[in-house]
């Protein structure tokens, strides 16, 4: 669980899945807190700052849920990502819609940048070693005149296939 925070996520993941979970985070703070409330025989932490290196053909899945806009460095972190997963694994990757929930609009002080479809796209291609297997959309907010006003009612939240939303959420496989 690639910038896994508080480490909820990666609590949720090994229940759900009955597998272990590593959490991964540069927040010493978020660790911590993960390491006391989410931890497990099955899930673990880590306190890392990228660039850092992941063991090679090594993971089944990654997540790598709303991280990618937080890293200067997208394409080498994506292929820290692809590298570490084994043959035919798979990479889950979300991010803020640019073309949706613009960043100039929304300001966020953490955020390097926002992707549009193409231009993940585009990185994908780059890194190599990954093809798209489905992509999904997402609302989470409330929006007006492409600002956020509120967030929206759990039961507005699903993911809808093939479809833009404010937040991209693609499936990557690894080759084989």
């Amino acid at each position: 669980d690639a910038f896994c925070a508080t480490g909820y996520g990666s609590k949720m993941l090994s229940a759900k899945l009955n597998c272990h979970v590593w959490g991964v985070d540069a927040s010493g703070e978020a660790i911590r807190f993960a390491e006391e409330h989410y931890s497990d025989e099955r899930v673990f932490y880590s306190s890392k700052t990228f660039p850092f290196s992941l063991p090679a053909d090594t993971f089944d899945f990654i997540c790598c849920i709303e991280s990618l806009e937080h890293v200067a460095e997208d394409e080498l972190f994506l292929t820290s990502l692809s590298r570490s997963l084994k043959p035919a694994g798979y990479l889950f990757l979300s991010v803020p819609n640019e073309t949706i929930h613009s960043l100039a609009l929304n300001p966020n002080e953490f955020h390097q940048r926002q992707y549009t479809h193409g231009e993940i796209s585009d990185l994908v291609t780059a890194v190599g070693g990954l093809h798209l297997v489905e992509c999904f959309g997402q609302n989470i907010y409330h929006m007006s005149e492409g600002r956020i006003h509120k967030v929206l009612p759990d039961s507005a939240m699903g993911l809808t296939r093939a479809r833009e939303g404010q937040v991209l959420l693609f499936v990557l496989q690894g080759e084989t």
